[in-house]
C-alpha cells in the first residue's frame, strides 16, 4: 500500500465524518426550527387570548359606563325635581 492509497483512505474517512457532521447539523437546525415554530404558535395563542380578554374588558367597561351614565342622569333628574319642590315650598 502506497502513501497515496493511505491518503485516499484518510480523505475518504474524513469526507465520511464531514458528511456525518453536516447531516447531524442539518438535523439539529431542523429540530431547532420546529421548536421555534411551536413557541411562536404558543405565543400567538396566548396573544389571541390576551386580545380577547382586553376586548371583553372594554365591552364590560363600556357597558358599565352606560349604566353609570343612566344612573347619574336619573340622580340628576331626582335632585333637580327635589330642588324645584323645595324652592316651591320656600316661596
Amino acid at each position: 500500500m502506497s502513501s497515496q492509497d493511505i491518503f485516499y483512505w484518510v480523505a475518504a474517512f474524513a469526507a465520511l465524518w464531514i458528511a456525518f457532521f453536516l447531516s447531524w447539523l442539518l438535523y439539529r437546525i431542523a429540530a431547532l426550527f420546529k421548536h421555534i415554530s411551536a413557541i411562536i404558535e404558543d405565543v400567538r395563542s396566548q396573544m389571541e387570548k390576551l386580545e380577547n380578554a382586553v376586548s371583553d374588558f372594554k365591552i364590560s367597561l363600556n357597558s358599565g359606563e352606560e349604566r353609570l351614565s343612566k344612573m347619574v342622569n336619573y340622580i340628576k333628574s331626582k335632585v333637580s325635581v327635589d330642588d324645584r319642590e323645595s324652592d316651591k315650598e320656600i316661596n
